[in-house]
């Protein structure tokens, strides 16, 4: 028989570390993802809520996928690439977004003394109020969604540059290329892409190309500590040229902290402006936060003719580019460049898309490589009024945590016996096994009907 049901209230987080193991189950991450990314739409959404750029509406500046797609096919060779950290997402590397998290959870977890074990579920809405409202308090902390939010928390939470570059070594080093990787990989190597620059420390285009080339032999990649490579590369046009404006993880230079990325690699912003006057550029994963890379960007349209072959810069379906964003297509279009904002899914489905639309790319090496990778995208939207409505789901949208969670206290056995009674009895409960007994969310007529025969 049940015995006891008792409450726990949902009052502070260390209520909830009880439940940890339920906090493990795949709908809690579920139902934490979807929060993280209504959380940082309503971010987005807020810092650029004045749609307008200059004279003309955001709207202007949209192009839709489709023509984007049909387009690319056409200017391939003449497009140049630049990648920020949502590209890398999906290879498994923490966005600036999550970890900027995990320097708010440290800060305030050694400031207050506290566990860490206490708050290292950052996703639950409670434990992140707890410690933004922290961090918002210190007059030494940035407030949140400035511009250089990152790399502050970053240079607050280690002040060393050797344990900034530890804490990426942990981070960095683990990611795998994804499909997306894959495909620009096989588009460096085939020479369509000939010049990619990008923000981030990791090596998943250098693994990429390694994988599809069979060595990195044929890709000239430039650092900050060996920036005359860029140079060399572009005078004597010995393509595919890859260059880290911000440094590689394994490079005795990074830019992390608000003062290293004040300013830019003076060779390295000469190349790429070189660069920019005999090429279309795509800006992808990259949100436009860094002043100075802004900066960059701008001066390129400074010469008598930039981006000949357009710029197009990708954002997430529903998220609104930042001010500067607005302000480079603005000043872009005022010069005469074909400038557009590309509303996009994802990474790995842009690159997907825009290497099956070319009707000779190697999509049998992608397949190859690429047969256990994942790639996500929203659902379409159903157009039009006829017809009947039609519902992809990955799971069911979570709209509300439950305020309570039971203990019940019976003779069942472990976690796979309690799976098996809950699946048997077609139960709507959620549960696991704790010395103390059954921890589960449900209505108490559901837990009854379960439990009861295990006394």
């Amino acid at each position: 028989m049940v015995e006891t049901f008792k409450r726990w209230r949902n009052r502070t987080p260390h209520c909830l570390g009880v439940a940890h193991q339920i906090r493990q189950s795949p709908v809690y991450h579920l139902t934490a993802r979807l929060a993280r990314c209504r959380e940082k739409r309503h971010h987005l959404n807020k810092i650029s809520s004045n749609l307008g750029c200059g004279n003309k509406q955001l709207s202007d500046f949209v192009m839709p996928y489709d023509q984007f797609v049909r387009s690319f096919a056409l200017r391939k060779h003449r497009l140049s690439w630049f990648l920020g950290a949502g590209a890398s997402a999906s290879g498994g590397i923490p966005t600036a977004w999550e970890m900027s998290w995990e320097f708010k959870a440290q800060i305030y977890a050694s400031m207050r003394k506290i566990p860490a074990a206490e708050i290292r579920d950052i996703s639950h809405p409670t434990v992140r109020d707890r410690i933004q409202e922290f961090i918002s308090d210190s007059n030494d902390l940035p407030k949140p969604n400035e511009p250089d939010e990152y790399a502050r928390l970053f240079e607050a939470a280690y002040p060393s540059a050797s344990d900034r570059r530890d804490f990426l070594d942990r981070h960095i080093g683990v990611g795998k290329p994804s499909t997306g990787h894959i495909i620009l990989a096989l588009m460096m190597r085939d020479g369509i892409a000939r010049v990619v620059w990008t923000t981030n420390f990791d090596v998943l285009i250098e693994d990429a190309f390694t994988v599809v080339g069979g060595s990195s032999g044929g890709l000239t990649t430039a650092t900050l500590d060996s920036a005359q490579l860029a140079s060399q590369t572009v005078s004597k046009e010995r393509w595919p040229l890859y260059g880290k404006i911000h440094g590689d993880f394994r490079s005795d230079y990074l830019k992390n902290s608000p003062q290293e990325l004040a300013g830019q690699n003076e060779i390295l912003s000469k190349e790429l402006v070189a660069v920019a006057s005999r090429t279309g550029l795509i800006v992808t994963g990259y949100s436009g936060r860094d002043d100075s890379v802004m900066d960059l960007l701008e001066s390129t349209l400074n010469q008598d003719r930039s981006y000949p072959s357009g710029l197009f810069w990708t954002s997430r379906v529903g998220e609104q580019p930042y001010s500067r964003v607005q302000e480079l297509l603005r000043i872009a279009r005022s010069k005469g460049v074909e400038a557009y904002l590309v509303p996009i899914q994802s990474f790995d489905e842009l690159m997907y898309d825009l290497a099956n639309f070319i009707s000779d790319f190697d999509m049998e090496t992608v397949e190859h490589h690429c047969a256990g990778n994942k790639r996500w995208s929203a659902a379409p939207e159903p157009e039009g009024k006829n017809g009947y409505p039609i519902i992809r789901l990955n799971a069911v949208l979570v709209e509300k945590m439950p305020a309570a969670c039971s203990l019940v206290k019976c003779e069942i056995g472990g976690y796979e016996e309690i799976q098996s009674a809950i699946e048997k009895a077609s139960a709507k409960i959620i549960a696991t096994r704790k010395r103390e007994g059954v921890l589960a969310f449900g209505s108490d007529a559901e837990l009854r009907r379960v439990f009861t025969p295990f006394g």
